[in-house]
């Protein structure tokens, strides 16, 4: 198992929210939903752009660039790119 880093203090985000933070120069979104934690990488894989900055519905986090929308819990693709129809 990796080390601990410490990025806030539990209920500093609020339910519902997420967040950028840089740990060790690497940008991660940190997201707090029905009072569980989840981090993923901040950079979509298409055109790294900033997933803290998209829209979370539940756990499901949408990029703001091209609307690939990826899950939470798993980091698997729910969609890849708006209206492109792969999955």
């Amino acid at each position: 198992m990796g080390n601990m880093i410490e990025v806030g203090i539990s209920g500093e985000l609020e339910n519902g929210t997420m967040k950028e933070v840089l740990v060790e120069g690497r940008e991660i979104l940190i997201a707090r939903i029905d009072d569980k934690y989840y981090a993923a990488d901040n950079r979509c894989p298409h055109m790294k752009g900033k997933l803290s900055q998209g829209k979370m519905e539940g756990t499901i986090v949408t990029c703001p660039r091209h609307g690939s929308q990826f899950d939470l819990k798993d980091g698997s693709v729910v969609r890849w790119l708006k209206g492109s129809g792969f999955v």
